[in-house]
């Protein structure tokens, strides 16, 4: 039985809720407190997304490569977004690794607080917002400082913003990353990065690229990739650091669906790990820990 199966057959009795709680399947699941207020189910791409709109109550929609959504009415969706979610967790078990803040969302800092109650950690969270909302996103971050995989699409920032990251994050996804200094950036110790917007210039780079191949910097690194605005910052960016130029065809093949040209490089770090560096698909500087 899917979900919306195991919730409607729970709610006929409070035998048949124990039933479910005691027999069914556990789930992973992902919460959107905002907006679209859904719960969704991963595996299977079940959603129960909450409306104000009481003639939509029940009502199934499928959404094409991502699954079925259920509207459920509350008349209050923030409160109704808040049982459904303890709702999944006591009957059909499901344990949420994932979250999605929009912080453009009005009252989204009770939202934060609340679910802080709930449970102390997430495993993977994406915070957004398409206006300047610097104090909102160090309210997220402090809530919830030790998030390993972590996602900021915000476009627009003060002039003056900064935000120290954890130490042991694993991963870290920024549209705009314009706020990190080459400074912050050589601190920053997660496994893989990728930035759309920022400010590192060729120099920036390069001396990262001689930082990580000294052991100083970036030891644990497996994935960089860096937004450019043209091919043409390639340029330079491997002044004075030596390079063995990729000619094996079976790589190459291998990759060509990311590479423009045949430009893919190797350099070697001073204990043996090598990486590759290249250009994929004429706009982003990457490089692959091997």
């Amino acid at each position: 039985m899917d979900p919306f199966e195991l919730i409607d057959v729970s709610l006929t009795s409070s035998r048949a809720k124990r039933f479910v709680a005691n027999i069914g399947p556990r789930f992973e699941g992902e919460l959107v407190p905002g907006k679209s207020l859904s719960i969704t189910e991963l595996l299977g791409g079940w959603t129960y997304k909450i409306t104000s709109d009481e003639s939509k109550d029940g009502e199934v929609e499928h959404i094409f490569l991502n699954g079925d959504q259920c509207f459920k009415y509350s008349s209050d969706p923030i409160e109704g977004w808040k049982q459904w979610y303890k709702y999944w967790r006591e009957v059909l078990r499901c344990e949420f690794y994932t979250v999605k803040f929009d912080l453009s969302c009005p009252g989204f800092r009770d939202l934060v607080d609340w679910l802080k109650g709930q449970q102390e950690d997430f495993d993977i969270m994406t915070i957004q917002s398409s206006e300047e909302c610097d104090d909102d996103l160090k309210y997220v971050l402090r809530a919830f400082p030790n998030v390993p995989k972590l996602e900021i699409s915000v476009s627009r920032y003060k002039k003056d913003f900064k935000i120290e990251f954890a130490e042991k994050m694993s991963q870290l996804l920024i549209g705009n990353a314009k706020f990190i200094d080459i400074e912050q950036f050589l601190r920053l110790k997660a496994q893989k990065i990728v930035f759309g917007e920022h400010c590192l210039t060729n120099e920036d780079i390069n001396r990262f690229v001689r930082g990580w191949m000294s052991m100083e910097t970036h030891v644990g690194l497996r994935t960089l990739m860096l937004r450019m605005e043209n091919r043409d910052r390639f340029n330079g960016m491997l002044t004075g650091i030596p390079f063995e130029q990729i000619t094996d065809v079976e790589i190459l093949k291998a990759c060509e669906h990311r590479l423009p040209g045949d430009d893919m490089f190797r350099i070697t770090r001073c204990d043996g790990k090598r990486c590759l560096v290249y250009v994929l698909a004429g706009s982003y500087l990457c490089m692959d820990v091997c």
